[in-house]
């Protein structure tokens, strides 16, 4: 690969993906990883931005094999990457989607096969079963429930359009994307009758 590789995670929470990741900052690249990221029928998707602008700073896309970042200040052309997520037969997972959904629309991407992992838990998992209280549904919270994983969202506000970004962001924000897939899975099994509800 032409483009910088990551070590594979090597703390927890990280160390649950076991996915390697790749920094991508040019045309090539992202023609490069686009090919291969339209073979998988999932893929998980989450996005950096900054406060209050919510200009877009990164983008984070995982599948099966791999995690590619993808640094939207160096591409001049998503054509690739967009051809791949308005592929209605390759889903999108997001948490929240509509987020994503207008992030991705101003660079004309429109993504037509969502899963939104927020929509599906507060779905499955309404009330506490004990209390009957509410359930919070924001993405750390789900991911401790679903999971048993606790993310650290203390990179969520920090400054995305720096650059370099640390290893510290660069981890947190693999891992937005790698836990997707997971979630759509335990979401999947849940649904199929194949696990049972936690609450």
């Amino acid at each position: 690969m032409t483009s910088r590789q990551y070590s594979e995670f090597d703390s927890s929470p990280e160390s649950q993906l076991k996915l390697p990741i790749y920094w991508v900052n040019s045309d090539e690249e992202l023609e490069e990883y686009s090919e291969r990221l339209g073979s998988f029928s999932e893929l998980g998707v989450d996005c950096e931005t900054t406060l209050y602008s919510q200009q877009m700073c990164l983008l984070q896309i995982a599948c099966r094999e791999f995690i590619v970042l993808i640094d939207p200040f160096e591409i001049s052309n998503f054509g690739p990457l967009q051809m791949v997520l308005e592929n209605p037969d390759i889903t999108v997972i997001a948490h929240s989607a509509s987020f994503e959904k207008r992030q991705l629309a101003k660079y004309d991407i429109d993504i037509n096969a969502v899963y939104d992992t927020l929509k599906i838990s507060r779905k499955l998992y309404k009330n506490d079963k004990h209390t009957g209280l509410k359930l919070k549904h924001s993405l750390g919270v789900v991911c401790k429930r679903i999971l048993n994983m606790s993310m650290d969202k203390g990179e969520q506000t920090s400054d995305w359009s720096r650059r370099p970004l640390s290893r510290s962001q660069l981890m947190y924000a693999a891992l937005d994307a790698g836990v997707m897939l997971q979630l759509y899975d335990r979401f999947n099994e849940v649904e199929s009758g194949g696990s049972q509800s936690l609450f």
